[in-house]
């Protein structure tokens, strides 16, 4: 008979440690459970237990600061926004406590440095949990929790999600609508890229990395020029 691999433990560091975040934590824990039920999916595949512990040391109750916690991109924010947002309002005025109610902007992805990124292009063999990647694609994980989930390493991640997204493309019919990676590289960070490397004239991604500042990841750089260029040649 074949053992259950027993559940990995939560590490301490993954509980937020204020009591009144760490009881948060706990309603948005419940919450993503339930949500996970409705739809017979992954709990993971909702939002991952580090996005959790910052919207419960956050608090955020509007929509703008919901959408700036880490780990929310559009796609999420559009499904599951409003119930979280009421779960933390809720929360805030039974423990009498002040929430988010502001409208920041994204922050920016701080800058991860990869030792020579352009030298990183060769295709990866596809490997046998490519269906499980896909999966998680499809509901709108992020890299972050994708590398929660699988193991592997940001790098190799991302050139399986640029492979699924050529993919996606190509087999588009018409009429079907475009292929969206705002889950992953959001609108104003895309534009941006795409910009840079028109004026750059650079395939590299080095070039763009420095034009736009350290301010973008090589991950997003990499997932951007490959959709854009997956989408003029479709």
């Amino acid at each position: 008979a074949t053992l259950a691999k027993p559940k990995p433990k939560r590490d301490a560091d993954e509980t937020p440690s204020d009591p009144i975040a760490a009881d948060l934590f706990e309603a948005l824990r419940n919450l993503r459970r339930a949500i996970a039920q409705e739809r017979v999916i992954p709990a993971y595949m909702i939002f991952g237990d580090r996005t959790l512990i910052a919207l419960a040391e956050r608090r955020p109750i509007s929509p703008g600061a919901f959408r700036a916690i880490p780990g929310v991109g559009d796609q999420k924010a559009r499904e599951f926004a409003q119930r979280f947002i009421d779960e933390i309002a809720a929360f805030c005025t039974a423990r009498n406590i002040k929430g988010d109610d502001s409208t920041p902007a994204p922050p920016p992805t701080p800058p991860r440095r990869d030792p020579d990124p352009d030298l990183d292009l060769a295709p990866v063999r596809r490997p046998a949990s490519r269906e499980h990647l896909d999966r998680l694609w499809e509901h709108g994980a992020s890299i972050e929790e994708a590398c929660e989930e699988t193991k592997l390493k940001p790098s190799t991640v991302t050139k399986y999600l640029s492979e699924y997204v050529e993919e996606r493309i190509a087999r588009r019919k018409p009429g079907e609508p475009p292929v969206d990676v705002s889950p992953w590289v959001d609108s104003k960070t895309y534009a941006a890229i795409i910009d840079a490397a028109a004026k750059t004239g650079a395939d590299r991604y080095k070039p763009i990395y420095e034009f736009l500042g350290e301010q973008v990841t090589y991950d997003q750089i990499r997932l951007a020029l490959t959709h854009d260029r997956a989408v003029r040649g479709a």
